[in-house]
Order: structure tokens, then sequence, then C-alpha cells
């Protein structure tokens, strides 16, 4: 195991890179807070909460004894001072946090030295020390992460959508599987671990699933996404490895091993999540819930009715709802709100990182085949919307409502069948998007991309 590192800035000692084959992503993962910390660029230190924040969300810290942080945190068991640019106790320090039991996260009767219990001031005569500093407010909202597996097909949106998961605190990305869709499924393969690479999520394990549809041929969708799925970038032999183990079996494995149920964001096809089901059906209790970016309420964008990530697989879409398993589908009429227009392109620009100017790249070269497909210049950025809706509901809208998948019609094979308004008097279902709040989605991801430097 590679040593840990500091680095000096105006006389504070920072902890930086500490094992590559885990990655600082894997410390965020295992809810450990590294103080004190700043953002530096390649080692991607993930942490913005104050010591202050973390001991009130019962995180482990790991903290340097320099300043006041030892008189700060003494007497709460979850913290472990090391000497400020001490490697290898910082490293043994991460060491033991990590390999401790996500389920015995702290839950201390502790209180910061001054506060005697109360918030207010200490009263005279008081046996708490009178020049303790006071605790900094909290943070109102403290992001509490939610474990995801993310199924897709990159494809340009699906890459944003892994940035989006990968640089957003509220969501914890515990692998990247991929189908076969706007791509071959080897070529799918191959664009997640370029896009993890990119984000640095070493630690997140990425495996192809199936190469075609339950049934039928596959249709894939080159003439948006070009050849590669990927276009618009010149990428490196990617750093993060394909898994041997087949996208249903990681999943599967995932799910058995989590001591809490996972939620499933499917963006692309849904055959690996009907293999899973037809294979292992005792997982679909495993499951917190399912977010699709897939279907429409009224139109479809690849025949009249039908959606793309449906028509694909429209058998595997129709078992995933009847799975029982709780579903929500983020559509084109929700997804077709976050339009990558001049000024969306100009923010992503703007935010002046490597990442950013590949994503820009990307999105430019989608958004001129849709201008030659469609005469839509300012393309839909339609799979992170799916993300937005597990970080933050309040984002996306959404409504109960009966929903069926056409698997026989000549001219709607594949379409989602929404009964908005309940005339056909059939019990709903599923949630369906109805709204995206856009300007606060873009704050959202913007905030993202910035943060993955």
């Amino acid at each position: 195991m590679r040593r840990a590192e500091t680095w000096r800035d105006k006389g504070r000692l920072h902890f930086t890179h500490y094992r590559p084959e885990q990655s600082w992503s894997a410390v965020r993962a295992a809810g450990v807070i590294v103080h004190p910390t700043v953002d530096h660029g390649a080692h991607g230190e993930p942490f913005s909460l104050s010591v202050a924040q973390a001991v009130i969300c019962h995180r482990r810290i790991v903290a340097s004894d320099s300043g006041n942080l030892p008189a700060l945190l003494a007497g709460y068991s979850a913290a472990e001072i090391v000497p400020a640019g001490d490697a290898r106790a910082v490293t043994g320090a991460l060491r033991r946090a990590l390999d401790a039991p996500r389920s015995s996260r702290p839950r201390p009767t502790w209180r910061w030295p001054g506060a005697c219990g109360s918030p207010s001031p200490p009263p005279a005569g008081s046996t708490c020390p009178s020049t303790a500093p006071s605790p900094p407010p909290p943070d109102p909202e403290v992001p509490v992460s939610t474990p995801i597996i993310l199924d897709c097909d990159p494809g340009h949106d699906d890459a944003m959508a892994i940035l989006l998961a990968v640089g957003d605190p509220r969501v914890e990305l515990k692998a990247v599987t991929t189908s076969a869709g706007n791509q071959t499924v080897e070529k799918t393969a191959m664009n997640a671990r370029r896009m993890c690479s990119l984000a640095r999520a070493f630690d997140v394990p990425v495996a192809a699933g199936y190469p075609k549809p339950l049934t039928g041929t596959l249709l894939i969708g080159d003439d948006v996404h070009g050849e590669t799925g990927l276009d618009g970038w010149e990428f490196p032999e990617p750093e993060v490895p394909l898994q041997s183990a087949h996208a249903v079996d990681l999943i599967h494995d995932l799910l058995v091993d989590s001591p809490e149920p996972i939620t499933l964001v499917v963006t692309g096809p849904q055959t690996n999540i009907a293999g899973l089901f037809a294979r292992h059906p005792d997982d679909r209790a495993r499951i917190k819930e399912i977010v699709c970016m897939g279907g429409a309420t009224h139109r479809g964008n690849t025949t009249p009715y039908a959606e793309y990530n449906i028509l694909v697989d429209p058998e595997a879409a129709h078992e995933v709802l009847a799975s029982g398993v709780p579903i929500t589908y983020c559509g084109l009429n929700v997804t077709h709100q976050a339009p990558v227009t001049s000024e969306v392109m100009q923010r992503i620009l703007d935010v002046g990182t490597h990442i950013s100017k590949v994503s820009a790249s990307l999105l430019g070269f989608r958004s001129s085949t849709y201008d030659q497909i469609w005469d839509l210049p300012d393309a839909p950025l339609h799979d992170p919307v799916a993300i937005a809706r597990v970080l933050d509901p309040t984002l996306v809208d959404c409504v109960e409502a009966p929903v069926s998948i056409e698997l026989r019609g000549e001219f709607t094979r594949g379409a989602t069948v929404v009964d908005l308004y309940g005339v056909t008097g059939r019990t709903p279902n599923a949630k369906v998007a109805t709204h995206l709040d856009t300007e606060r989605f873009w704050d959202v991801f913007m905030k993202a991309l910035t943060a993955l430097g």
C-alpha cells in the first residue's frame, strides 16, 4: 500500500493522495472526514465539511495535531489525531477508518468544549472553559449519500450522468454497469471506463452486460453518438479496468453485500436489470427503487411514440415494470426541459478544468448531431436528470400513474403508455416525472463538475 503524502500551504499541513487503488472516492464512500483539507486539483480530495458538521453527522475523522483540533476533538471516540506531516501515521489512520464497518458509525455522547450541553454561552461560574471556541453553525443541508448502481450505455448523456454521480456527494456510486444501446456493449463498457478514469473514480468497478436485447436485433445510436459511442474527444487508454464479472453478477454481489437497499439508476436499455430479476428474483427485495431515463408521456424520439431506451428492449422494460420494484420514469417530456443551450455550454467552459473542457467538447459533438438530425442545436441532456431525481427529489416533480409498455403495436412498439388522467381506471404502478427545476438542475450539475476538479 502506498503511503500517504502531505502538502503544505500557508503554514497548514494538508493530506493528499493516500493509495491509488482506493482513492479519495473510497474515503468519501466510507464517510471519513479528513481535516484540515484543501481542494488541490489532481489529488481530488472531496470534502468541505467542517469538523463541527462531521461530528454532528457522526462521521469518522482523521485530523492533524495542529492548532486547536486536539482540544476540539477530545472525547470524540471516532476521531484519530495524527502528527502533522507524518505520512505513515496518516496512512495507518486512514486504513483503520476505511476498514471499520460502515454499520459501526459512532453515536457518541459528546459535546463541544464550552457548550455544556447547551447551544447558549455558559453561565457565570461554569466549569466549562471560557476560552473554548464555539462550533461553527451546522450546515442545514449536510449531504446524506444514497448508494446507487448506474446501469447505462455511454453515450454522451450517460457520460455526463457518470460525472454528476461521481461529483455530487449526495449519491455514492457503487458501480457502473453497461448494456448494449447507444453502441455495442464492448464500446459502452470502454466509454464507462473512460469517464470513470476522467473523473478519477478509480474505486468504482465497471462491468459489461448483455450484448443484445432479450429479443430481436440491437438498434445502436451511432447516428447521434458516433462510431465510438463517445465521439468528440480523443481519450487516452482508461486507467479503470473492466471487471471480469458480468454486469448482472456484479450487481447481484453488491446487492447481497450491502447493509442497506441500493437504488438502481438505469439510463440505457433495461436488459441487464431484466436479466438480474430472471436469475436472482430475490434481489428485488434488496433494491430501494429503480429510477430510469426512459419513455415519454406523449411522443417518442426514435419512432413517433417510442423513446430510444425503451424501444431497444421493450420486453426487458416490460419485465422490469412488472417486477414490483418501485420505479420512476424520467422521460422525454422532462429531459427536454434540460437543453444544452449556448449559455449552458459557456457555464461548462467557465468551470475552467480539464474535465469541463472534455465535457464541452463531447456535448458540442452531440449538439451538432442533434442539429443535423432534428434541427435541434440545443440538445437535451437526458440521463443526468435521472441522477438528479435521486440526489434531490425536489428537482424533479413526479406523479403516480398507471404505465404499460407496448410490445405488439405495428407502429407503437416500445411506447410507454402513461395514463396521466386515470381514464383507464387502472391502479398506478409507477412514478412519472412531469417537471424539472431547470435552473437548479444546471446549478447542481455545474457544482458537481467543479467539485471534480
